[in-house]
Parts: structure tokens; C-alpha cells; sequence
């Protein structure tokens, strides 16, 4: 995570950039967002940045609404999950459950690769 108040922070202002992004674009959602996984380095300020239908309190002007939903199929079942991890979770089965904007893949298992 970029430190704001670090002038020799080099890293990029993200929620900055994707905003100008979407600004650039003339679009005010992003029509895939995919997850491939929960680990915090990977989901790191979502709850904060985008708009999540399953809770009113994630919701707002200042969100960013994702159009088709991507995680994969550990991120429904997996438990004991904490804060943006959580969130995802939540937002991936609620819609499942509602039958709209989501897409759940697995990673290939196969001994082979194939």
C-alpha cells in the first residue's frame, strides 16, 4: 500500500489511477473485476473502494460498481474470513444467490495440466 504522506513513496496512488481510469473512459463501473484469490496483498482496500450490493453501508457516490463479479470457488467456501476477504465472500455468494454478475472458476487441477 502506498504511504500518501510519503513524499519518496514511489509506488502508485491505485484508487487514484482507477478512478482517472474510469474518468478516461467515460464509464463509472468496471465490467470485470476478478479476484484469483483472497490473500490480503491481492484484495488490500476493495471493501473501501468498490461498491458492494450486498450492504447498503458499502455503498455510495464515491464507489466504484463492478459489473460481473470473478473468484474463484474457494472464495465461497472458504471460512473464518476477516475484512475485505469477508466482503468478497459475501458479495460472491450474494450473487449467486440472486443469479446475476458473478462468475466462479477453479484453478486447473489436473495432473497434467491440462
Amino acid at each position: 500500500m502506498r504511504v500518501a504522506d510519503d513524499p519518496t513513496d514511489k509506488r502508485i496512488d491505485l484508487p487514484k489511477a482507477l478512478h482517472d481510469e474510469l474518468d478516461d473512459a467515460g464509464r463509472e463501473s468496471f465490467r470485470v473485476v476478478a479476484f484469483t484469490h483472497l490473500d490480503d496483498d491481492h484484495i488490500c482496500g476493495a471493501r473501501d473502494f468498490f461498491w458492494f450490493d450486498h450492504a447498503r453501508i458499502l455503498q455510495g457516490d464515491d464507489r466504484v460498481k463492478i459489473d460481473e463479479l470473478w473468484v474463484p470457488a474457494a472464495a465461497i467456501t472458504e471460512t473464518d474470513l476477516e475484512g475485505d476477504a469477508w466482503t468478497i465472500r459475501a458479495e460472491a455468494r450474494h450473487r449467486l444467490k440472486e443469479g446475476y454478475g458473478v462468475k466462479v472458476f477453479s484453478p486447473n487441477t489436473s495432473p497434467n495440466g491440462t
